[in-house]
């Protein structure tokens, strides 16, 4: 079985001309998302491990919060890849992690993040910031987890009860 955390980076101060959208961090707001998103995962066990996140500043960012107020994964990559990723490419991500991982966290942007979540689970979601979708799978291989009957186990969104 195969465990897909899908989570959408934090809320981030609003863009500029003088900023690049790579390097756009987090607001005041969206840090406090993200360490709700950490205390969450804390709460609910969630295991992840291993986090694939795009390196911009804001993914980043929301990634080093999740993981300080949540149990340590097993490992964090940055994917360059994932930085406004289409679906072809998220699909091409997460189709070459490594099978003996059985529980994944990427933390990317929309619109990829819920095509992929359609996708998956043939059920369209809108993910807001900070929102974590929890997908579930019996498949063996995460090259087969397409078409796989993969199944939403919740969505959690940013002002829900007990995250903020």
């Amino acid at each position: 079985m195969k465990t897909l955390f899908l989570l959408r980076h934090a809320k981030a101060e609003a863009g500029s001309p003088s900023v690049e959208d790579s390097k756009r961090a987090l607001s005041d707001s969206g840090r406090a998302q993200a360490q709700t998103v950490g205390q969450f995962a804390r709460q609910q066990k969630l295991n992840f491990e291993l986090v694939l996140s795009s390196p911009a500043l804001r993914a980043a960012q929301t990634v080093q919060l999740v993981l300080q107020a949540a149990s340590p994964a097993g490992g964090v990559r940055y994917d360059d890849r994932i930085y406004d990723a289409s679906l072809a490419i998220l699909i091409e991500v997460i189709s070459a992690i490594p099978d003996d991982i059985n529980s994944v966290l990427v933390v990317g942007h929309n619109p990829g993040l819920e095509e992929f979540l359609r996708l998956l689970t043939n059920r369209a979601e809108h993910m807001s910031t900070a929102t974590l979708a929890q997908i579930s799978s019996e498949a063996e291989t995460w090259a087969n987890i397409i078409g796989s009957g993969a199944t939403l186990d919740r969505l959690v969104q940013p002002k829900e009860p007990g995250r903020g």
